[in-house]
């Protein structure tokens, strides 16, 4: 080959217990020189069965198949690693060969540049990895599974003593990925339930708390109202009594009036009394008058015509007394008369004056009354206040768990949407213990029926 005329020069000769070295590894090594195996150890024979004579002189890829598992032709591969061997002192990668029967075998090469005998060559070390490489398989089967989701695949196939550890492991990972994706399809479930039952609480909470909310916003209103009038009532229960107050005086100034009435129609009367008195010595005078004219006219008609005059004078004297008694009479009529009148009126004067005393009470009664009710009324006003003021606080916090109630049911929507990303992912696993995606599909449609709400 010309990369051995190449590369003649550089390559430092090796020791020659290498010989014996060829005879007892178990490995198949053999001497590549000018593109011809050259020499092989008894291990090459037993790889690829064929007795040494028929090993000697062929090429370096007469054993190998047609395509290497990369795809690539192995005539392609085989100067292409021959060169990176001489350049680099070695070069070991993965290959497959055939041996006598056909079977494949794939081989852990290593080519190693050197000179034998003053010819560059390259010493070609070749391990049968039939069983690991049949691990590498079984191994990659169980992961090319796995990454498809399937949990239920196992390594079942025992390894080399000193590789079983990597199948016990393998194993004992898949198992305990499989429990736990198992306890996690068994919480979704569970997780799910839970969330469109807080879901559907939180829509009852929200409705009831928004019927509440309103409730407390008309009762608040009408309370409000209430306090309203609670305190014009007060208002005017204030001037109410204050009229009653003005009632009490009108009505005691009256029965002031009343009793200075009466009092005067009892001094009237007592004049009247004097009057009486008087008429009653007028009567007695003209009687007297009228008695002193009669006896002058006797003694006028004993004087005869001396007389006559004298007997005019008493006759008109004795007129005068009639007409004197007849006024006096008339006076006394009237004068009783009037003393009648004066005391139907004292009587009607007195009883005024006790219906203002009647009405003085009842006004003191209702001024009373109407004093308590206007405490009542601030009490209550008070009273009403601090309900308006309780009410505005059950108020604020109503709408304070009306939102708390939206967040908690926007948390549960958001659960409930993660608990559904986190079955798809979980639905994607096979297990062998646990419901397919199609069946959870079916849960999530029936579960996203459920009832939706919105608080406002």
């Amino acid at each position: 080959m010309e990369l051995f005329s190449v590369l003649r020069p550089k390559i430092p000769a090796q020791s020659s217990f290498a010989q014996a070295l060829l005879e007892s590894t178990p490995d198949a090594v053999f001497l590549i020189q000018e593109g011809r195996i050259t020499q092989c150890n008894d291990a090459t024979m037993r790889l690829y069965g064929y007795a040494r004579e028929a090993i000697i002189g062929k090429g370096p890829d007469f054993f190998s198949t047609d395509v290497q598992p990369c795809g690539t032709p192995s005539a392609a591969l085989v100067p292409l690693y021959l060169e990176k061997a001489l350049k680099n002192g070695y070069h070991r990668f993965t290959w497959t060969n055939r041996d006598s029967a056909g079977k494949t075998l794939p081989l852990l090469v290593t080519l190693i540049a050197t000179m034998v005998d003053g010819i560059p060559s390259v010493l070609v070390n070749a391990q049968d990895h039939s069983k690991t490489d049949a691990m590498i398989r079984d191994i990659s089967r169980v992961l090319a599974e796995l990454a498809e989701g399937n949990l239920t695949s196992e390594a079942e196939r025992a390894f080399e003593p000193e590789y079983e550890v990597i199948r016990t492991s393998l194993n004992s990972a898949i198992r305990s990925m499989r429990q736990l994706i198992e306890s996690v399809s068994e919480s979704v479930v569970a997780i799910r339930t839970g969330s469109g039952e807080i879901a559907q609480a939180s829509e009852d909470l929200a409705r009831r708390t928004e019927s509440n909310a309103a409730s407390l916003e008309e009762t608040a209103a009408a309370i409000t109202l209430m306090n309203g009038r609670l305190k014009a009532t007060a208002d005017a229960g204030n001037r109410t009594v204050q009229q009653a107050t003005g009632a009490i005086s009108t009505v005691s100034a009256g029965r002031d009036t009343a009793e200075k009435a009466v009092r005067a129609m009892d001094s009237v009367a007592e004049g009247a009394k004097g009057i009486d008195s008087v008429i009653e010595g007028l009567d007695k005078i003209a009687f007297q008058t009228r008695v002193l004219a009669m006896n002058a006219a006797v003694e006028a008609g004993r004087a005869g015509e001396a007389g006559r005059g004298f007997a005019v004078v008493a006759d008109l004297v004795s007129a005068l007394a009639m007409r004197s008694e007849e006024e006096a009479a008339r006076a006394r009529e009237q004068l009783t008369t009037t003393q009648a009148d004066i005391l139907q009126a004292v009587g009607m004067v007195q009883n005024v004056d006790k219906a203002l005393e009647n009405i003085s009470v009842d006004v003191a009664g209702v001024h009373a009354l109407l004093e308590q009710m206007t405490v009542d009324n601030h009490a209550q006003a008070q009273s009403i206040g601090e309900i308006s003021t309780a009410i505005g606080s059950m108020d604020h916090a109503t709408q304070q768990n009306a939102a708390m109630v939206e967040e908690t049911s926007a948390a549960a929507r958001t659960l409930s949407s993660e608990v559904n990303i986190l079955a798809d992912q979980a639905s994607r696993f096979k297990t062998g213990n646990r419901p397919s995606r199609s069946s959870t599909r079916v849960f999530d449609r029936a579960h996203q029926k459920g009832p939706q709400f919105a608080m406002h």
